[in-house]
């Protein structure tokens, strides 16, 4: 009787030795999905592990200043995006699978990597449209990783409004005097507007709007023009 016992256990345990075993393969096989989706992020580390240079540096402190906490900052050529080949992608921050939240990495074109070393080797390049796009840039991916509060912000119009309210306190952290920055950061409000699908900032990113961070940048009156 009990030799038929321990017969009939041994197809049960199998089983279950089998089923644990498809468990372990499902999570396996869902772990190497995961990194082969998230290889860009494995390369972001990687170049920030060996071959991060001056520039990314000087990013990555600027991004320190503004967030008080670190980022990394990857500098490569990113590929154009979009049917229009006019439009191109200058700085993107990869998502967290299965969250809305986001990596503290932030990738930047060259080309706008190196619109930002001139500006922080002289401000006054700001006056350039390309340079003063290029800070432009960097403030808005800053703003997706700050969001409101801290939080991160996926919607870009919502970053674009940010942005503009910060981009004195990132043309300061970038090296510029704070009369400087002021005025950079006002002749861009008056200028800028993203002519992208999905940015255009609405009518509440204004002086006591419900997008209005309160930063007191403008001389407490931001911002200097009328969105939306």
């Amino acid at each position: 009787m009990a030799k038929h016992s321990e017969r009939s256990r041994e197809p049960k345990a199998k089983r279950e030795q089998l089923i644990n075993w498809a468990y372990r393969g499902v999570w396996v096989a869902a772990a190497l999905a995961v990194a082969f989706s998230q290889r860009d992020v494995i390369d972001d580390v990687a170049h920030a592990l060996t071959s991060k240079t001056e520039a990314e540096k000087s990013l990555e402190e600027t991004a320190h200043t503004v967030l008080g906490r670190n980022i990394l900052v990857h500098c490569f050529d990113i590929p154009d995006k979009g049917s229009d080949p006019s439009i191109k992608t200058r700085g993107e921050i990869p998502v967290i699978p299965m969250t809305n939240k986001l990596y503290p990495i932030i990738r930047l074109d060259t080309v706008t990597c190196e619109r930002l070393e001139m500006f922080m080797d002289d401000p006054s390049t700001g006056e350039n449209e390309s340079v003063r796009d290029a800070v432009m840039d960097i403030s808005h991916e800053l703003s997706h990783q700050q969001g409101r509060d801290g939080n991160g912000e996926l919607d870009e119009s919502l970053t674009d409004c940010y942005a503009i309210q910060r981009l004195s306190g990132v043309a300061q952290a970038l090296g510029a005097s704070e009369t400087f920055a002021e005025e950079f950061s006002r002749k861009t409000a008056e200028v800028y507007q993203r002519n992208v699908s999905g940015y255009e900032m609405s009518a509440e990113c204004r002086d006591g709007g419900t997008e209005d961070l309160d930063l007191h940048t403008y001389g407490g009156n931001f911002p200097p023009v009328q969105f939306g």
